[in-house]
């Protein structure tokens, strides 16, 4: 799953004196918009989008957006006993036909 780096676009903001409303005004996108990326609370980004953050940011694609490992989802829910992997080999049942 690919997330967004908050703290990463915060430190970045803090460090060009950028608000989320300059911040959304210079990568010409809605201050709803930016605020709910800032926040970590929206489901996916457009290229231009990511492009003109990187650009007014000074970052790189890699410093906005990152994967969240699914093995390590997977791990965290064995341990907390939510895991629901019956049948894929992790219950300890075996793998589907």
């Amino acid at each position: 799953m690919v997330r967004v780096n908050t703290e990463r676009i915060e430190s970045a903001m803090v460090r060009n004196g950028l608000s989320i409303r300059s911040l959304a005004g210079r990568a010409r996108m809605s201050y709803g918009a930016c605020w709910r990326l800032v926040r970590g609370q929206t489901n996916g980004i457009r290229f231009e989008t990511l492009d003109a953050l990187c650009r007014e940011l000074d970052l790189d694609p890699a410093d906005i957006i990152y994967r969240k490992d699914f093995a390590s989802d997977a791990i965290r829910r064995l341990d907390n006993g939510t895991a629901g992997l019956r049948g894929y080999g992790v219950d300890g049942v075996g793998a589907r036909d």
